[in-house]
């Protein structure tokens, strides 16, 4: 790889395409179209391509917005997880990574609140 990681897709299958996007990407255009623009701006991505202009099969997954909390601005979301059973997700073991084992745990609240009380009053604590 020159950029970026494996996804430790591990599936015969390969993931189905999905040839248009979830209503919510038709519904908030303008954002999706600014999202992109940005993307590519960053070269953080290419295309749009009429073909595929790899030498490797290419999967296409569906855009998506959802509503960023107290803003007017949408967050756009690629879907690895669509088709349901064929995505690209579904190939993708939960439990292991490049063939080891492997367990995401995320913080509970009693977490959290435990390095409050350790650090203190005057500790800060932000969510970004």
């Amino acid at each position: 790889l020159e950029f970026g990681a494996p996804i430790n897709y591990i599936s015969p299958e390969f993931p189905k395409s999905v040839s248009t996007n979830h209503p919510s990407a038709f519904k908030y255009a303008d954002h999706v179209d600014r999202y992109i623009l940005k993307e590519i701006e960053h070269k953080a991505t290419s295309g749009p391509f009429s073909q595929n202009p790899f030498s490797c099969p290419l999967t296409v997954s569906p855009l998506q917005t959802v509503s960023k909390k107290d803003s007017t601005d949408r967050r756009i979301v690629l879907d690895l997880s669509f088709p349901p059973g064929h995505s690209v997700n579904t190939g993708i073991p939960g439990d292991s990574y490049l063939g080891s084992p492997f367990k995401l745990t995320l913080p509970k609240l009693d977490d959290f609140l435990d390095i409050v009380i350790r650090k203190g009053p005057g500790c800060l604590m932000y969510k970004r």
